[in-house]
């Protein structure tokens, strides 16, 4: 693999260039291995560290190798083996993946049990010359509920929305209708309020609003003219009762939802596939776990400093406070395979508005965001403004490299070149090999280009 002429040379510490720790308490916080410098000179190991928290950005065209360095982090994240050298878990912070391509499920499984004899020798033989060691990860997979496949495993695990949660403007975006222009938004918007606040009425009976009313009071509200005639069309209310219908038979909308709380804990990985979801079922669904991550986490953080610094609270403050807070996630890495999908330049999708709070907000509540894109000009800019740490892989679009420097922290080397060819900054985003990156951190004096180590467990990006 070609490594490039860059200067000023990079200082190490202790023979590691660390990103987001110490080198003098590198072993006391969650860090992983990225992989060593692939510059002319030493070639020290690269370091990623979560002593705080941080968003970062992995971004290169198809093939370039981004989700195979999200892998690479996710195993570092998950490992539960010191000796392995791909990165230290100390159990602090939860990870949880929303898989869009459904590619990261085989994470679960180490090189060494790779049944295909030919690609478990092949990678064997690279992480041995990397140095590291094979490994076994921490990690949880769940796939939405009614897209089970025949082949999945007993460790697959059901999901399924909780349909209180779901706002009007979510669904306004399933069903694509504007909630302030279309007569069946005004319709969606009113039945809102009906089972939400103001009570409907079905069957003759009288039912009062309730905050946790779901998709089943929703029909209820337009099964029951008295609730909408003379307001609204009969054929407008039919339509968007038919629509809530269908949704009420898809199993994802269980009358058993999963819990973001119930879903991640401290020191493992855990991952949602949503590939065998329509794009924007994927969207509502990333929303709803967002918003649900958020707001625990946020309402925990209040009471944690009203703990700690409030000295007029009663024992039954104090009390629940304490529920509050045992209630709620762990810190929590949030990770976006093709955020692209989910956020947007416009503020359309029903994720884009929480994820721009959550990158603004989330450092306070102990939230963590990584995102990976192979188009980063399509993802909203109030959200690429937030990220810290840039591993860009190979990119030709200038407006996706335009994009990723605009994110870039860290201070662009003063020279590069490859052999006998001086190279600016995109002219080495163009032509980085696939498994190299180039890395920018406010930690590091410069940027600089990395070879991403081997991945000890299976990737699921290859072609099937």
């Amino acid at each position: 693999m070609l490594r490039y002429n860059v200067s000023p040379r990079l200082r190490d510490q202790d023979g590691t260039i660390c990103l987001g720790c110490d080198a003098a308490d590198m072993h006391q916080v969650t860090h992983v291995n990225l992989g060593r410098l692939s510059e002319q000179g030493s070639r020290p190991n690269v370091v990623l560290g979560f002593a705080r928290e941080v968003v970062t950005g992995i971004f290169g065209q198809r093939g370039s190798g981004k989700s195979y360095t999200l892998g690479t982090i996710i195993e570092g994240l998950g490992t539960t083996d010191a000796d392995a050298n791909i990165g230290c878990n100390m159990n602090d912070r939860a990870v949880l993946l929303l898989d869009t391509l459904n590619i990261y499920q085989y994470v679960a499984v180490p090189v060494s049990k790779i049944p295909d004899e030919a690609l478990r020798k092949a990678l064997s033989s690279k992480i041995a010359g990397f140095g590291i060691k094979e490994t076994e990860i921490s990690v949880r997979t769940y796939y939405p509920e009614g897209r089970r496949q025949s082949f999945y495993t007993s460790r697959y695990e059901p999901f399924g929305l909780d349909t209180s949660l779901i706002r009007a403007e979510d669904y306004a975006h399933v069903f694509e209708i504007d909630l302030f222009k279309d007569p069946t938004g005004h319709l969606l918007l009113a039945a809102f309020d009906g089972v939400k606040n103001t009570g409907y009425t079905y069957n003759s009976a009288t039912r009062a609003g309730k905050e946790e009313a779901g998709l089943s009071e929703l029909i209820e509200y337009l099964s029951d003219e008295s609730n909408t005639a003379g307001s609204f069309e009969r054929t407008t209310v039919r339509a968007l009762r038919s629509r809530l219908q269908s949704l009420e038979r898809d199993e994802l909308f269980s009358s058993t939802p999963t819990s973001v709380s119930s879903m991640v804990k401290a020191g493992e990985v855990t991952i949602l596939l949503l590939g065998h979801l329509a794009p924007p079922m994927r969207s509502l669904t990333a929303a709803i776990l967002v918003r649900q991550l958020f707001n625990l986490r946020s309402a925990a953080s209040e009471a944690n400093k009203t703990l700690k610094l409030d000295s007029t609270i009663s024992d039954d403050e104090r009390a629940a406070a304490v529920r509050t807070i045992e209630a709620s996630p762990p810190r929590t890495l949030l990770c976006i395979d093709e955020a692209q999908g989910y956020a947007p330049p416009s503020r359309a999708n029903p994720c884009t508005s929480i994820l721009i709070q959550y990158v603004k907000e989330g450092r306070n509540h102990g939230l963590s965001l990584m995102i990976t894109s192979q188009q980063p000009s399509a993802i909203h800019p109030e959200i690429l403004s937030q990220v810290d740490c840039v591993v860009a892989h190979r990119l030709t679009v200038q407006s996706d490299i335009d994009a990723v420097m605009r994110s870039a922290k860290g201070r662009s080397p003063e020279k590069m070149s490859s052999g006998t060819q001086t190279l600016t900054v995109h002219d080495l985003l163009r032509e980085l090999a696939q498994g190299q990156a180039f890395v920018s951190h406010g930690d590091t004096t410069r940027a600089f280009v990395t070879e991403i180590r081997p991945r000890v467990t299976a990737h699921g990006g290859i072609e099937g």
